[in-house]
């Protein structure tokens, strides 16, 4: 019932406009409670019951925030969310193209470490016999591993709109600037690259942390199987 109404809410803030500061005090919520996620694992706290529904709901709140960050981007407003500005200039400063290869690079390492969390995932959930009556189910909930199955298939879709996202804010601002409002196309690119880039860091390190998080807690609970085989 809660993870129904965290959704609902979600979906309306997706629909509805934020102001800008309301915008940067999310997105920093947001790093925050992935990085407490993030810090729970490595200390060992093990969120087995709530684990899957925590990780979906952080997800869902980046992707209403990425929608949210876009809106403002493509009006022109983009360098009002501070935290997106001061990580874009960090990383391009005046120099776009090469801005853009970092982030390309950061975003590829990050796939990695998800794609191989969605794989380590799928190998002990196929090893496993997720019935009631399965000798798993009396030591870790049948439920986890349904549910972590169930989030690695979702987790694969979410490749889809981190690459359509900074698309949509480079290439669609550089169209709007250049065409609505007589930008000179380098500047166009230069203030879209260091805007696309702010926010694709956010997203960046949310991703890291959250599936760093489950990589460590599935390989916990992974050998937690194998010692009691």
């Amino acid at each position: 019932m809660k993870f129904a109404i965290y959704t609902t809410l979600l979906i309306a803030m997706m629909v509805l406009p934020l102001p800008h500061y309301i915008i940067n005090a999310l997105l920093i919520l947001n790093l925050v409670l992935a990085f407490a996620l993030f810090a729970a694992s490595v200390m060992g706290i093990r969120l087995i019951k709530h684990y899957p529904d925590i990780l979906l709901v952080l997800h869902l709140f980046m992707l209403v925030l990425n929608v949210q960050t876009t809106r403002v981007i493509l009006s022109d407003h983009g360098l009002s969310i501070w935290l997106v500005e001061y990580l874009g200039e960090a990383i391009v400063g005046s120099k776009p193209v090469l801005g853009l290869i970092i982030f390309v690079i950061m975003s590829l390492m990050q796939y990695l470490v998800h794609d191989k969390a969605c794989i380590r995932i799928a190998k002990i959930t196929e090893g496993l016999d997720l019935t009631p009556e399965s000798s798993v189910s009396s030591n870790l909930l049948v439920n986890f591993w349904r549910e972590m199955r169930d989030y690695s298939k979702f987790a694969k879709n979410r490749n889809l709109y981190s690459i359509l996202i900074p698309v949509i804010n480079l290439l669609g601002g550089i169209v709007i600037a250049t065409n609505m409002r007589g930008i000179e196309l380098y500047t166009a690119f230069q203030n879209y690259a260091l805007l696309t880039v702010g926010i694709g860091v956010v997203t960046l390190f949310h991703a890291l942390f959250l599936e760093t998080a489950t990589g460590i807690l599935v390989t916990a609970y992974a050998k937690q199987i194998e010692n009691n085989k």
